[in-house]
């Protein structure tokens, strides 16, 4: 899967796979596990059921492998089967996913900025990353004041929409005019519009921030002259604290309180 923070530099220096290299060569690598893993990797939005002979072909592995993988982790419920026996993914995997976007830098010291912007502009925001031909949400804040319309769209972290139907898509895959933002003008969903723009790493496009509101209440020329001058003051402050490797035990702090 691609995502535009693949490309950058871990804090420490190294990259995402610094010393996995040893581990595979090590007798610390569980084959097994890797298996087992690899099984779950085999799923996804384009086939998100699997039957055996499907994972078989995909891994390489024999019928009965690929059964006995398989069947333990529907026994510990990171699968289960349909009505046709077929395999999908169980709602254990998204917990863990969940779990794990919850404890990423680019989620904790954004937190803070995301809050602050529902707060100065009312609507709902969001933060998403790039994931393939879809956005991957890793935090997304409902309006206080317009809950209603949210109904909609009911997703949050760990969600996944189609990237060229959304503003934040148009910015991680590089859409944006000389405005510095991308708009969606219900695209999405009806009665819905949206604008979104770039955050950055050290110059690397990591993610993007953006705000969704109604149309009835929010034009096209409302949301470039209101909210655009608040969101991207957002997106800068968040691509600032990102650069800034010393932020983080306070943003963990303040978001922990």
């Amino acid at each position: 899967m691609s995502n535009p923070s693949d490309a950058a530099p871990s804090r420490n220096g190294k990259g995402p796979d610094a010393g996995g290299e040893h581990v595979l060569r090590s007798n610390q690598f569980s084959k097994s596990l890797a298996k087992g893993l690899a099984v779950l990797a085999c799923f996804s939005p384009e086939r998100p059921t699997l039957s055996v002979s499907d994972i078989s072909k995909a891994l390489g592995m024999t019928r009965s492998t690929a059964h006995r993988y398989a069947s333990t982790l529907v026994a510990l419920r990171f699968l289960q089967q349909d009505e046709q026996r077929r395999y999908e993914l169980a709602a254990r995997v998204s917990d863990l996913g969940r779990s794990a976007l919850s404890a990423t830098p680019l989620r904790v010291q954004a937190r803070l900025e995301l809050e602050q912007l529902r707060s100065d502009t009312g609507c709902t925001v969001g933060l998403a990353v790039l994931d393939g031909t879809a956005i991957l949400y890793v935090d997304r804040l409902p309006s206080h004041h317009t809950a209603l319309y949210d109904v909609k769209l009911p997703i949050g972290a760990g969600s996944r929409l189609p990237a060229d139907r959304t503003a934040l898509g148009k910015v991680l895959l590089e859409q944006i005019r000389a405005a510095d933002v991308a708009f969606e003008d219900e695209e999405l969903a009806a009665g819905l519009r949206s604008i979104a723009a770039p955050v950055y790493d050290d110059g690397v496009l990591v993610a993007a921030v953006g705000i969704t509101a109604p149309s009835a209440t929010h034009t096209h020329a409302r949301m470039a002259s209101e909210l655009r001058p608040v969101l991207l003051d957002c997106a800068a402050r968040i691509s600032s604290e990102l650069s800034d490797p010393t932020a983080v035990d306070a943003d963990v702090e303040a978001v922990a309180s």
